[in-house]
C-alpha cells in the first residue's frame, strides 16, 4: 500500500479546442400539403427514388416526384449535384390529426395470422392515456381484413380513453402500408410501444408519426419551422402561392437579414408583376416564372434550391452565377417583348435562345428582390447567406473552447484570427473577390465606414479589410459587460451576365 501521488501532483488530462459548432446545411426545403407528411417534422430524403417511395400510395400523384426529380438531376458545371432534400408539412384546409404511417409491409397475411397469445397484444402511448389491446386475426382473410380487425379491437380497448373508439387503422395496397389515424383530438400525438410482435410486423412501431396541427398559414408554417431549426438555404411552397402570401412569406424572411433564400413560382406574368409591385424592397425572395405545362406541373421554384445545395463552398471557386444554368425543364420564355417584361419584374424564367440554328435555354436572370442596399444577385445573396453562418459557427466554437476571451488586444487578436479562417475559405470559394475595381463612390464609403484611409486599397488589392474593437455595454438590468464588434467589408463577387465586343478590320 502507498498514499496515492495526487495527494501531490493531481494531473487531469482533457482534449483542448474541441468544442465545434456545426456550420448549415444549404440543402433545399420544400413545403407541401401532402398528408403523407408529418406535422413539425421535417423529412430528409437523399435522391428522387426515396421521394417516390415515400409519396407511393392510393393517393393522387404528389407533385413532389416531380420536383425531387428535377431537384436531383441537376448538375452544375462544376459537377455537383444536390445531396439532400427536406420536406414539411403545411396544414390547410382542416386541421390535421395525429396519425402513425407504418413502415412498408414485408410480411405477409400467413405470418401475421401465425401469431397467437401475447404476440397479438398492442399497446398504444399518447399524452392522453394508453391504450392495450389484443387483435383477433381468426378472420382474417386479407390484409385489409388484418386492418379491419386492428381497428375494431382498438375502438374496443377496455380501459382505454375514450378517443380510442373513434380511431382507424387501413391498408394503403399501393405503398403496401398500415396506417393508424384519429379523427379528433385527443390525442394530440401517439406512439407504439412494444409489447407483443404484431405492430412491429406491420411496421407501426416505427412508422412515421405525425402530431396534431391546426390550419396554418403559409407564413405561420415557415415562422414555425424557422423556430425550431435553420439548418437548410433555400425554401419553397410546391403548391405557388398566391401574391398576398408570398408577400407575407417574403417579408418574414426579409426580416431574418441574408438567413434563408424564398422561391416561388408566378404562372402568369400579371401575378409576377404584381408580387414585384409589393415586395421589391423585401431581400431575399426568388420570383420564378412557373406556369403549367398540360396536365404536368413543372416546378420551377425548385432551380435556385437546386443550385444552392449543389454549391459546395469547401471546394476552390466553387460559387456559382445562378444564371445561365441547364435544367431538364422547358424554356418558359422565348420571346423579347416577354423576356423585357419579365426583367423589369426581377422575375426569373428559363429563356430559350438561338445560333446556328442551335436552341440554347437556360436559367435568367438570378436575381432577387430587394432595395439598393441589399444583395439582389442570387449568387452574392447566397455567398453571403454562407460566409455569415461560417463566421457564426467559428466565433460561436471560440467562446465553447477557450477559458475566456478577454476584452482587450489579446481578445481582439483571438477574435481576428478565428474570422481570419473563414475569410481565407471565402478567398478560396470565390466569396470575396479581390482584384475588383472600386468606384469612387465606393472607394468614399469604405473610408467612412472603417475610419481608415488604407482601406479602401486594401479591399481594391486583397479583397477585404477586417478590424474588432471590443466595446462595453450596459444591460437591461444595469450591469456593463462587454462585447467584440467586428467589421469585414469585401468584394463581392460579382458576376457578369453579357460580353460586348468590337471587331475592328484594318
Amino acid at each position: 500500500m502507498s498514499i496515492s501521488i495526487t495527494r501531490y501532483v493531481d494531473i487531469i488530462s482533457g482534449v483542448g479546442g474541441g468544442a465545434a459548432v456545426a456550420q448549415r446545411d444549404f440543402s433545399g426545403l420544400v413545403f407541401t400539403t401532402d398528408e403523407r407528411v408529418p406535422t413539425q417534422t421535417l423529412v430528409s430524403f437523399t435522391s428522387a427514388a426515396e421521394v417516390e417511395q415515400f409519396f407511393r400510395g392510393s393517393m393522387p400523384p404528389s407533385p413532389m416526384i416531380r420536383l425531387a426529380t428535377d431537384y436531383f438531376g441537376y448538375v452544375s458545371p462544376l459537377i455537383s449535384s444536390p445531396e439532400r432534400l427536406l420536406v414539411a408539412r403545411l396544414v390547410t384546409g382542416t386541421a390535421s390529426f395525429a396519425w402513425v404511417r407504418g413502415q412498408p409491409f414485408t410480411g405477409t397475411l400467413a405470418s401475421l395470422k401465425a401469431l397467437s397469445g401475447p404476440q397479438l397484444a398492442t399497446q398504444i402511448t399518447a399524452p392522453d392515456g394508453d391504450v392495450n389491446f389484443t387483435v383477433d386475426l381468426t378472420a382474417a382473410n386479407s390484409l385489409s381484413d388484418v386492418a379491419a380487425a386492428f381497428q375494431t379491437a382498438m375502438r374496443a380497448a377496455a380501459g382505454a380513453p375514450a378517443w380510442a373508439a373513434t380511431m382507424n387503422c387501413t391498408y394503403d395496397a399501393t405503398s403496401g402500408r398500415f396506417s393508424v389515424t384519429a379523427s379528433a383530438t385527443p390525442p394530440t400525438s401517439f406512439r407504439f410501444t412494444a409489447t407483443g410482435q404484431l405492430a412491429a410486423m406491420m411496421g407501426l412501431l416505427d412508422g412515421v408519426a405525425s402530431a396534431y396541427l391546426d390550419v396554418q398559414t403559409p407564413v405561420e408554417a415557415f415562422n414555425d419551422l424557422v423556430s425550431r431549426t435553420n439548418n437548410f438555404g433555400g425554401f419553397t411552397f410546391v403548391q405557388a402561392l398566391s401574391v398576398a402570401d408570398a408577400t407575407e412569406v417574403a417579408a418574414a424572411n426579409h426580416a431574418l437579414n441574408v438567413e434563408f433564400l424564398f422561391s416561388n413560382g408566378f404562372a402568369s406574368l400579371s401575378d409576377a408583376d404584381a408580387f414585384y409591385a409589393a415586395a421589391k424592397d423585401l431581400s431575399g425572395a426568388w420570383s420564378q416564372h412557373s406556369p403549367p405545362n398540360g396536365d404536368v406541373v413543372f416546378t420551377y421554384s425548385i432551380i435556385p434550391l437546386a443550385i444552392l445545395a449543389a454549391t459546395d463552398f469547401e471546394d476552390p471557386q466553387s460559387v456559382v452565377n445562378y444564371m445561365f444554368k441547364d435544367f431538364s425543364l422547358p424554356a418558359t420564355i422565348d420571346s423579347n417583348a416577354d423576356a423585357d417584361r419579365a426583367d423589369a419584374a426581377r422575375l426569373n424564367y428559363m429563356g430559350q435562345t438561338q445560333t446556328a440554328g442551335q436552341l440554347l435555354k437556360f436559367t435568367q436572370r438570378g436575381v432577387l428582390m430587394g432595395s439598393a442596399t441589399a444583395p439582389v444577385d442570387a449568387n452574392v445573396y447566397a455567398n453571403e447567406m454562407w460566409l455569415k453562418d461560417a463566421c457564426r459557427a467559428r466565433l460561436m466554437s471560440l467562446l465553447l473552447s477557450t477559458g475566456r476571451v478577454p476584452a482587450n488586444d489579446d481578445g481582439r487578436a483571438m477574435v481576428r484570427t478565428i474570422l481570419q479562417d473563414a475569410i481565407d475559405r471565402a478567398l478560396l470559394n470565390g466569396t470575396i473577390s479581390p482584384g475588383k475595381p472600386l468606384t469612387v463612390v465606393q472607394q468614399v464609403y469604405i473610408k467612412q465606414i472603417t475610419r481608415d484611409p488604407r482601406a479602401p486599397a486594401q479591399v481594391r488589392t486583397d479583397g477585404y479589410w477586417c478590424d474588432v474593437e471590443m466595446r462595453p455595454y450596459v444591460t437591461t438590468d444595469g450591469r456593463t459587460e462587454w462585447k467584440a464588434v467586428y467589421v469585414l467589408v469585401y468584394s463581392k463577387d460579382d458576376a457578369i451576365r453579357k460580353i460586348e465586343g468590337t471587331h475592328v478590320l484594318i
